[in-house]
């Protein structure tokens, strides 16, 4: 599957109004998700990923199969995705921790991200191969298996509308409450309240994307085409554009194997590219 999208940023004050735009301009009402991100690195040499638990008996090994090609040629960090709901997270009336939350028993997504295609100067979207294992369990115990560490987590909100087969998602992305213990080797068993989460950015990420089976170049054509009308139509409102394909690169940084450009940083400011 190849991923098309366009990105503009949206300040924090302008968010409700861009959210009432969207919400007539694709005649829905607006889907609202929180979702847990957790990002686990790869070993610093490319070494598959093979050890999965269980996953000879799915339908989805096929894509557990691809996934192996992919990471035997470059390591990368990965993302385990939960979608929450509200009594997931901690209340902030309670005077004990709620219930310990055992993410081998919920079902997760997978994902993982190339490194954009390079595209021309005056090009506006970004394109780049993707995969999501979706419906899976042991999530964390497959990716341990198979030496991915741990490395953070955060909370990301949504906004979703879909219009001409394009979907525009409003993001933003929460920091946990520092742990007393110092950085945590492993997922959060409890989650904070929410009034405890913290803004990553002062600013919201609107993403216009569309999704394109792999060796589709006609379609991939036509959601290109679609995008930039959508673009067109939304010019005096949202400046959708092209960043820099490292900003979005996943991939661990190890010995030079190629003139591909090295990862840019673990944490970069969107809005200030």
């Amino acid at each position: 599957m190849h991923e098309l999208f366009m990105t503009a940023i949206v300040s924090d004050r302008d968010a409700v109004t861009a959210r009432g735009i969207l919400e007539g301009f694709c005649s829905m009402a607006e889907v609202h998700t929180i979702t847990r991100v957790l990002f686990y690195q790869g070993p610093e040499h490319a070494a598959g990923f093979k050890t999965n638990r269980g996953t000879d008996k799915t339908p989805i090994g096929r894509a557990w199969n691809d996934l192996n090609q992919f990471l035997n040629k470059q390591s990368f960090i990965l993302q385990a995705r939960y979608a929450l709901q509200p009594d997931d997270f901690q209340s902030s009336s309670q005077s004990t921790p709620a219930p310990s939350n055992n993410l081998d028993r919920r079902l997760g997504t997978l994902r993982w991200n190339d490194i954009a295609d390079p595209l021309p100067r005056g090009v506006f979207h970004t394109q780049r191969r993707m995969l999501e294992i979706r419906h899976q369990d042991h999530l964390p115990t497959i990716l341990a298996q198979n030496k991915h560490e741990f490395k953070s987590e955060c909370i990301q909100e949504s906004y979703l509308w879909h219009r001409n087969g394009i979907e525009f998602s409003l993001e933003r992305r929460y920091q946990l409450p520092e742990d007393a213990s110092g950085e945590p080797k492993a997922p959060r068993a409890v989650l904070p309240p929410v009034s405890e989460l913290v803004p990553l950015d002062t600013s919201w990420v609107l993403h216009m994307r569309a999704f394109v089976p792999d060796r589709s170049p006609e379609r991939t054509h036509e959601a290109v085409e679609t995008m930039m009308a959508l673009r067109y139509h939304l010019r005096r409102i949202f400046d959708f554009k092209q960043f820099d394909r490292r900003v979005f690169d996943t991939r661990v940084m190890g010995p030079p194997s190629s003139n591909m450009p090295l990862p840019l940083p673990q944490h970069v400011t969107i809005n200030q590219v």
